[in-house]
């Protein structure tokens, strides 16, 4: 499906396709999966949000129109304007980043995790991909949640080490976030010789 189509559609369905100039898919919500497009929106009370979603199709304008069908966006909805997002600071390239932490003695905590930075996590619905750092480990490390997302990974990995400082950083680098499975058995091992 077309835009003209999608957007013939909704009108015969008294619907509008919200369109965004923060989402570089065009439209509000609207993301890539795999080789198609959903929708995503948030559902549920005050602390009890959870992201949902669409039904995948071939084209972000169908996706567009299935989250408007799933919203109900009609020309006498507030969503009719999607605000650009405030701008994120310029991304930094990660050589730029590990050179400034150095300088500043500080240590970014890697891990063999999906973005290689412990306690850095992606944004959900997030499009272009938005990095933050993982609300647990805030609430564990009394820190404070961060006032915008990061453009990459070690961006936030950064943030984090400059709220730890150079001990701290240094520290938390150093805690052991998982164990294999030999590292288990043998502390098993060395455990059950140990007299009680």
């Amino acid at each position: 499906m077309d835009l003209a189509q999608a957007q013939a559609t909704a009108s015969s369905e008294g619907l509008v396709l919200v369109r965004c100039a923060g989402n570089s898919h065009g439209f509000k919500g609207v993301q890539a999966y795999y080789s198609g497009f959903r929708g995503c929106y948030s559902h549920g009370g005050r602390g009890k949000k959870v992201n949902l979603y669409t039904r995948v199709v071939g084209s972000a304008d169908e996706a567009a129109l299935e989250l408007s069908r799933k919203l109900r966006w009609t020309a006498a909805c507030e969503c009719r304007v999607c605000d650009p997002p405030a701008p994120l600071p310029a991304a930094r390239d990660e050589a730029t980043v590990l050179a400034a932490a150095a300088q500043a003695d500080l240590t970014l905590a890697t891990c063999g995790g999906a973005h290689g930075y412990k306690g850095v996590l992606l944004v959900n619905c997030s499009n272009p991909p938005l990095y933050t750092v993982g609300a647990s480990l805030l609430a564990q490390l009394e820190l404070e949640r961060p006032q915008l997302h990061f453009r990459t990974p070690h961006e936030a990995a950064f943030w984090l080490a400059e709220r730890l400082g150079p001990e701290g950083s240094a520290d938390f680098a150093a805690v052991r976030e998982s164990w294999t499975a030999d590292e288990i058995a043998a502390a098993l091992i060395h455990c059950a010789r140990c007299p009680s």
